[in-house]
């Protein structure tokens, strides 16, 4: 459980759930088929790679909400004492069979490239607010720089997305990103993340929290994620910010 109630009697309990470490047993979802699709005539070859890749013990720390079960409730609040939810619906840590556009310039022809499949791990937890009719993911990523060499470099990411249907396809808003683990990348990290050593909001103090502002996002305008909690606070369209309650 992620939820510890400091006073049962209140309507909106505390929820504490610091530094969780990602430690569940890894559920194995590897296929060994790699999907090309559609897009065969792009490829000259398909290359396995051997083993999995996996998520690093220190980026494990960036998704202490993992810590949660499916029905726990993590609570913001606004500078008026307003009060919404979030019911986590689902989590999963897996490792699985992905396809990857090497951007590798073939041999016999510049113009195709090599598709690579990788097993790698994968985490997130979904979540979901009724106040705000918004349902987030959280998820840790492996990162692969691309072109793809002979040494295939890669970090791990932490993004919080929304998804919304179009017709067959599924598109995702992304809402935050940070490259929290480097790796062996070349740490590059968007233009619109600011790192502080502290951030209040309200009456709550965060340290060690990167702030992602949105300017063309039609939910959220920012939002603010630490290693210590995970995502801490949002600023939404309306100009409305609202704080984690811990």
């Amino acid at each position: 459980m992620c939820a510890c109630d400091q006073d049962p009697d209140k309507e909106f309990a505390n929820h504490l759930f610091a530094n969780c470490l990602l430690e569940e047993e890894v559920e194995d979802r590897i296929s060994g088929m790699c999907s090309t699709g559609t897009f065969d005539s792009l490829f000259c070859e398909t290359v396995d790679v051997e083993g999995v890749t996996t998520i690093s013990d220190a980026a494990k720390e960036w998704l202490p909400y993992f810590c949660c079960e499916p029905g726990d409730i993590v609570s913001f609040k606004s500078q008026n004492s307003f009060f919404v939810q979030f019911t986590v619906e689902e989590k999963l840590f897996a490792s699985a069979s992905h396809s990857y556009n090497g951007l590798d310039e073939c041999d016999i022809d510049p113009d195709l490239h090599r598709l690579y499949c990788i097993d790698h791990e994968t985490a997130w937890v979904r979540m979901s607010s009724e106040g705000l009719d918004i349902t987030l993911t959280m998820s840790l990523n492996i990162e692969f720089e691309r072109p793809f060499s002979d040494t295939i470099k890669n970090g791990t990411s932490i993004r919080v997305a929304s998804f919304e249907s179009n017709g067959s396809l599924f598109i995702q808003n992304t809402h935050f990103y940070a490259i929290v683990d480097p790796g062996n990348l070349t740490p590059i990290n968007p233009s619109n993340l600011e790192f502080n050593e502290e951030l209040t909001i309200f009456d709550e103090i965060f340290t060690n929290v990167y702030t992602y502002t949105i300017p063309d996002n039609e939910d959220f305008l920012k939002m603010h994620y630490s290693k210590e909690y995970g995502l801490v606070g949002f600023v939404v369209k309306t100009g409305r910010e609202w704080a984690l309650v811990i």
